[in-house]
């Protein structure tokens, strides 16, 4: 390996890195901030919240929502719609390369570690610095930092009813 052209690689992706660690950053620090405010709320009302959504705002729904009785039954699951992956689920269906972040259906017992992505975060950090010693750009979707934080919950996907309304 030519040590100078890694060198010049590196030097050239230094600034796209700490953008994507500025951006990385904020994006964790959002999921902490609804986290802290569901926590407040809960603590006002007296009792824990059954199941918390988090979606965009600019969804457009094509049919109604599904049914969170329906998908009660499957025990405690994370549920997210399938397409927008930017990556596969492996076969058994809980260890992903990438999930849909538009919207999830998040029983309480595991919102925790829904909204929780400094993990994830730290991980993904590490492997663009073993990225960044061989000078290459290293890229990390909100689909890819939802799956590592999910890695090792159960995760369950249900039909893409929506579309993101005016967007681009």
């Amino acid at each position: 390996v030519d040590i100078s052209w890694v060198r010049s690689k590196q030097a050239a992706v230094a600034s796209y890195d700490k953008e994507m660690a500025r951006l990385l950053g904020a994006h964790v620090a959002n999921y902490e901030n609804c986290w802290q405010e569901i926590l407040a709320h809960e603590k006002a009302r007296g009792q824990p919240y059954k199941w918390i959504i988090w979606s965009r705002l600019d969804l457009k729904w094509h049919v109604t929502h599904p049914d969170l009785s329906l998908l009660e039954k499957a025990g405690p699951v994370v549920w997210v719609p399938r397409g927008q992956e930017h990556g596969d689920m492996l076969e058994d269906n809980r260890h992903a390369v990438a999930l849909n972040d538009r919207h999830a259906v998040v029983p309480r017992s595991l919102a925790r570690q829904f909204f929780n992505r400094r993990a994830a975060m730290e991980e993904i950090l590490v492997m663009a610095e073993e990225q960044r010693a061989w000078g290459q750009v290293w890229r990390v979707s909100a689909e890819e930092m939802l799956a590592r934080t999910l890695h090792g919950v159960p995760v369950g996907q249900f039909s893409n009813v929506f579309a993101v309304a005016g967007c681009c």
